[in-house]
């Protein structure tokens, strides 16, 4: 046992002298730079007091005068800092956020619409959470829950995210429409160039389903007409298409004399096999029997529903094709035009009480002459007996047409045929029993015996 040690435990026993602090030490006493014990009277590290320093954070106890005020423990002392644990760290008697020295306490941030997100602009520092405040300060509108950095950007106008961004800037929005760019402008666009946004982009449609977006007569509500083109996009082309429109009646021609059979007939775009324009044939059993079956009169069998009264407007025809008295003579035919407007099945009723029948038209140069003669007349042309199968009334060949645009388009049931008033002399198809263009009629007849203009 050393000296030092004899001497605290015969102190502890028997009592030790205290000097006064700040008493100087005694003379004699053999001073050493050694550990101090603690309250023995003795100065045994030599630094003219008696106190301790239990912890060695290098301040002495309270208990002995020192500023130490938990000398067992080496983090607490005045220069310890001031931090969150429910201590007096630093020894000034103010404990956690009491004391203005504070370090490290956690910032808080008003969440005033309770979503789990806080406004930066409005925080509190505290060691513990204060109520109605988050750790979280990112919420850029504090004043919508539904705003905030875990929701979806949606397309609304408003950066729904919280990460600078709105709408279609964002790549992660919810909810755009796909856009379909469309270049002919028709209304439907092309599938292939479908862009996402929450607004209709200039020059794009919400409809992706134009096959042909360089046409503007084709797109799905165009209608299906006998052009080898797959108008309307279903994927089916002329007579593969149950809606085609402007189809050819061709007739059966069973002995081969290039004459048809008129009651054996079928409808299509293109010539079936077998099968001719002509319907004149008497019998198609007998090559040699060609005529005698209407020839180009219009004998009321074709759209026989579609008959009228006599308006007795139409001269009774003699066969004399005079200028002067109203007539038009052209290639081995006569017409007489009606401006007075009427039906469309009186007009064919009052060309056959004539001795005529409403005009057809083989080619382009007789559809000029008619469109002469009036303006806007009606055509012997309709498809009364098959919807889609466009027939002259005598019964020859509708191997010419010149419908306009999207015509014929069969709206409200049009069965019935007239020339437009546009200057190309156009084609469309119209409603049978109404005249609400005061419409005018052209009449056709055959036979011409002489006239000023025809050199007979």
């Amino acid at each position: 046992m050393t000296v030092r040690n004899a001497l605290w435990i015969a102190c502890l026993l028997v009592g030790c002298p205290t000097p006064e602090v700040g008493e100087p030490k005694d003379s004699g006493q053999d001073c050493q730079p050694v550990d101090e014990i603690p309250y023995d009277g003795l100065d045994q590290d030599c630094d003219g007091t008696d106190l301790a320093d239990v912890d060695g954070d290098g301040w002495d106890a309270s208990e002995a005068g020192g500023d130490d005020c938990d000398d067992a423990n080496a983090e607490v002392n005045p220069d310890a800092d001031e931090i969150c644990n429910g201590t007096d760290d630093d020894c000034d008697d103010l404990v956690d956020g009491q004391d203005g020295d504070l370090q490290g306490p956690s910032t808080w941030y008003a969440d005033a619409d309770s979503d789990g997100y806080g406004d930066a602009d409005s925080t509190v520092p505290a060691c513990h959470q204060p109520s109605g405040h988050v750790a979280e300060g990112t919420d850029c509108d504090d004043s919508d829950n539904a705003v905030h950095p875990g929701a979806a950007e949606i397309c609304n106008g408003i950066d729904d995210d919280c990460d600078g961004l709105v709408d279609g800037q964002d790549d992660d929005v919810q909810g755009a429409s796909t856009w379909y760019e469309d270049a002919d402008g028709d209304g439907y666009g092309d599938a292939s160039g479908g862009m996402p946004a929450c607004h209709q982009p200039s020059g794009h449609v919400a409809d992706g389903s134009d096959c042909d977006d360089d046409d503007g007569e084709i797109s799905p509500e165009a209608g299906e007409i006998c052009n080898g083109i797959d108008d309307d996009c279903d994927g089916l082309v002329d007579d593969d298409d149950p809606s085609v429109t402007g189809r050819t009646m061709w007739y059966a021609d069973d002995d081969g004399d290039g004459y048809g059979d008129a009651s054996d007939y079928a409808p299509a775009c293109d010539q079936p096999s077998g099968y001719v324009s002509d319907r004149s044939d008497c019998d198609d059993d007998d090559p040699s029997s060609t005529v005698g079956c209407g020839g180009s009169a219009d004998d009321g069998t074709i759209c026989s529903a579609l008959m009228g009264s006599d308006d007795g407007l139409v001269p009774v025809w003699t066969g004399d094709c005079d200028s002067g008295a109203g007539y038009e003579y052209y290639a081995g035919h006569c017409y007489y035009a009606v401006s007075t407007d009427t039906a469309w099945t009186d007009a064919r009723a009052s060309c056959i009480a004539a001795g005529g029948y409403l005009a057809t038209v083989a080619d382009a140069s007789e559809n000029t002459v008619i469109q002469a003669q009036n303006d806007r007349p009606y055509l012997g042309g309709c498809d009364g007996d098959t919807e889609g199968v466009w027939t002259w009334v005598t019964g020859e060949a509708f191997d010419y047409t010149s419908w306009e645009g999207t015509e014929p388009n069969d709206m409200s049931g049009e069965d019935c045929l007239e020339m437009y008033a546009s200057g190309a002399g156009d084609w469309n198809d119209i409603d049978c029993s109404s005249d609400p263009w005061t419409q005018g009629y052209v009449c056709e007849f055959e036979g011409v015996i002489s006239g000023a203009d025809t050199g007979l």
